[in-house]
């Protein structure tokens, strides 16, 4: 902090502040003004230069130049060194007001308040853990996933592929047609079983004859 009633302040703490020092700022202001004000001066000597010599005679153009820039520079100097002790101190940072990396030394943390950023941290790290154990979970039923959708597509293009199921339809139809013919036939024999057993030995009906008539018969 920049000690207050000396005469040159210790300007460290407003150049951390303000970015730059109030001495050099004000030592540049100074510089500025005097060289705007002597290139007036010499700017008005070459005027005056150009005035006839009846008019005004080179010796006094001389002097008069010479003595204005003694006013100018006596004047200057009060002027300006009272400007810059009032810049200085509307410069100086006032001792309640801190920079910015000073507040964390002028109000350190308290016990309570560490322990609860470290209670804080532990939340965060167990989030981010939590977090890490989901994305693997995740990506492992993710890639489960990916197979399971391979072994699907590798079974829609195969044996359930469009003309696969087609021709299993095909087969369906014909084993149950077959299913259906072998199911008449089946009765038929054992109607034909039934009746060649009541059938008499002397009998001049053949079973051949008694499947015609019962074909005939269910036909009628």
């Amino acid at each position: 902090m920049a000690p207050g009633g000396c005469e040159l302040p210790n300007e460290e703490y407003e150049a951390q502040f303000l970015g730059f020092t109030p001495s050099m700022f004000l030592d540049g202001v100074e510089r500025i003004i005097a060289d705007r004000l002597s290139e007036a001066l010499d700017q008005l000597e070459q005027h005056m230069s150009k005035v006839p010599v009846a008019v005004l005679p080179p010796n006094e153009s001389h002097n008069g130049i010479n003595t204005l820039r003694m006013e100018v520079d006596k004047h200057f100097t009060k002027t300006i060194q009272k400007f810059k002790v009032n810049a200085r101190k509307t410069l100086m940072v006032p001792p309640p007001i801190l920079h910015p990396a000073d507040k964390e030394q002028a109000n350190p943390a308290s016990a309570v308040d560490i322990t609860i950023l470290e209670t804080e941290i532990e939340k965060l790290q167990l989030q981010l853990k939590n977090e890490k154990f989901m994305q693997a979970k995740y990506k492992e039923e993710l890639q489960e996933a990916e197979v399971v959708l391979h072994e699907q597509k590798e079974v829609l293009e195969g044996i359930l592929a469009p003309h696969v199921v087609t021709n299993m339809e095909v087969a369906r139809e014909k084993l149950l047609f077959i299913q259906t013919n072998q199911n008449e036939v089946e009765a038929a024999i054992e109607r034909v079983k039934l009746a060649t057993v009541h059938l008499p030995s002397h009998s001049d009906f053949t079973p051949d004859q008694i499947i015609s008539n019962e074909v005939f018969q269910n036909d009628e």
